[in-house]
Order: structure tokens, then sequence, then C-alpha cells
């Protein structure tokens, strides 16, 4: 994908500082939602800043080191919930960990590990916003997933310049 394709998919707002776009993340294997903010316009491809596009690409593509980050915070996410909440659990995981209540729940989400972590999570949405100079600007990254472990809230992970930053 290059910038030209990338323009073409968007639609923008009036003042070319905001558009949508819908593409096929390999990363997660699915159709998603991006939204683009920048304090720039960008009434041509050209005008298209290069770490906007860059974050796109690494959002787009199988980015292993992106990819673990997201595995591991993932992870992170569920063990908070499940250390707070409490969950019904299915009584056959319930009789199997009867003394170890965290244990039950990862059986009943099967989530042991960061891998399983990620394969539960559904991509909702990205927003992307640039802010900054138009040379030095930062890109913020928020990603919206659908998870088992909290169905009313979800997990928005928040990246600044691809280093996490934390949940929303």
């Amino acid at each position: 994908m290059d910038k030209e394709l990338l323009y073409d998919l968007c639609l923008f707002s009036e003042n070319h500082t905001e558009a949508e776009l819908t593409l096929y993340l390999d990363l997660f294997g699915d159709e998603c939602l991006i939204q683009l903010f920048s304090q720039f316009p960008m009434a041509s491809s050209a005008e298209i800043p290069d770490q906007l596009m860059q974050s796109i690409l690494d959002i787009k593509s199988k980015n292993a080191t992106f990819k673990k980050i997201i595995s591991e915070k993932a992870l992170h996410h569920f063990e908070m919930n499940i250390g707070a909440g409490e969950y019904r659990i299915e009584q056959k995981y319930a009789q199997q960990y009867p003394t170890d209540r965290l244990e039950a729940t990862r059986a009943h989400f099967n989530i042991f590990d960061s891998s399983h972590a990620f394969d539960t999570l559904m991509i909702q949405y990205v927003v992307l916003s640039l802010k900054g100079t138009k040379d030095t600007a930062d890109v913020f990254i928020t990603l919206d997933f659908d998870v088992p472990w909290e169905e009313e809230h979800g997990c928005k992970m928040l990246f600044k310049n691809g280093e996490f930053v934390g949940y929303e």
C-alpha cells in the first residue's frame, strides 16, 4: 500500500484533517474501521505524513514486534480483570480447580498465556491521531477490542509512536 492508494480509500472531512477508511488488517485477520485525525490538512496523497503512513502499515501488516506487545498487554489486561472481578464459571472448571478461582477463570476463558489472550481479541476499530508539528509529530494509536473477559467495556490500548502507553 502506498500513499496514493491510502488517499483514494479515505473518506475525508471538509477540511481534510479527519478521514475514515476500512482496511483488512493481516495482524488481526479481519476488516476494521480506521479513523485518522491530523492537525495538518491531507488535501492530497503527498500531504499524508510519513509517520501516519508507517503506523497504518504497521497495523495492517503482520508486524511480529507489534503483535508481541499487543499479546502481552492483552494478557496483562485479562489478568487485571480476572483478579478484580467475579465471573460466573462453568461448573466443570469450578470442580476442576476448587481452591484456585483464578485458574478456574483461566480455564473458563481458555487463556493461559499471551498467545491465547491475543487469539481472543476482536478488533473493533483503530484511531490514529497525529499531534505536534508536521516534522516532529507524535502518532497516537488507539486499538479498540471486544474481549470475552470484559464484555461491557472491552479493551482499549493506547500507543504513542509505537510504544505502549496504557489502557483507556
